[in-house]
């Protein structure tokens, strides 16, 4: 395929009828990265997996800087990693066709390097830490998702700015709860990174939460009724009889209970008004 007729955010291949996307072979790559470590817990190669993963330590005094990479692949087999592999596949792929291949690639690397470089930093000042899974970057994706389509409707028709909201929520809790401040750290860095990436090129906006309070109910403003002026009381009291007529009529179809207390009090004043007009003559 020519570099003229090369669409960079159309299908990379097809298998069939299903379109192949860059998102499609990090799933495959996770889920057989998945596969070897299962395999390596089975054989008790817990080593192994321990030089995969990053470790602050090692990094800084025996340069094992394969693991600025490796770390991301150490997942075990978990019900968390097919919500992963679910996140990764539906939402990166739409984000994908938003900004491309090589812009997805280039973020997805630049998520999977802030973690350990952060950390690494933080190991000058003697914070020493160790790290292993895909968990932030993946949810880093879907909250890119979520900066660049904050009103669709996803997850039972609910937006996906609440969904996403409500996620970063609940893994916020879960890990403050655990005591988890190294992946806690980790997850709002990731998701910082990738709508501060999207924001800077211009494919998403700060204005996430714009029109928010279209779905907040508020309070029905009060009308003000009108002030009656005298000459409209003046016009009451000279015709008692225009006011009594809607209520007598009320009280032929509906009986003399259905008159409300205003009603009542209404009705009472038209009659002393036409009392007093009998007296008077």
């Amino acid at each position: 395929m020519s570099s003229e007729n090369y669409d960079d955010r159309s299908p990379l291949t097809w298998v069939g009828r299903f379109p192949v996307y860059l998102t499609t072979f990090l799933v495959a790559a996770h889920v057989v990265a998945m596969i070897i470590v299962s395999l390596l817990l089975a054989l008790g190669q817990s080593v192994t997996m321990d030089s995969l993963s990053y470790s602050s330590e090692a990094v800084v005094s025996q340069f094992s800087v394969w693991q600025f990479v490796t770390y991301v692949f150490i997942n075990r087999p978990s019900l968390w990693f097919v919500i992963e592999m679910y996140l990764l596949l539906t939402f990166g792929s739409e984000v994908e066709k938003r900004i491309g291949h090589r812009g997805f690639g280039w973020m997805y690397l630049a998520l999977v390097l802030a973690i350990p470089i952060v950390l690494t930093g933080a190991a000058a000042f003697g914070v020493s830490s160790v790290y292993a899974g895909s968990g932030a970057v993946h949810f880093a994706i879907f909250i890119a998702f979520v900066a660049i389509y904050p009103t669709a409707q996803i997850f039972f028709g609910f937006q996906a700015r609440w969904i996403g909201l409500i996620l970063l929520a609940i893994n916020s809790l879960q890990l403050l709860a655990y005591r988890d401040w190294v992946s806690l750290s980790m997850l709002w860095l990731s998701c910082a990174c990738a709508v501060f990436m999207l924001v800077k090129s211009g494919v998403a906006s700060t204005g996430i939460w714009e029109g928010v309070s279209d779905v907040i109910p508020r309070q029905p403003k009060e009308e003000k009724r009108p002030m009656k002026s005298a000459g409209a009381k003046s016009v009451a009291a000279a015709d008692p009889y225009e006011s009594i007529d809607p209520l007598l009529d009320k009280i032929s179809k509906h009986g003399i209970h259905s008159l409300t207390k205003a009603e009542r009090q209404r009705l009472e004043k038209a009659r002393t008004l036409l009392l007093e007009r009998e007296r008077r003559r």
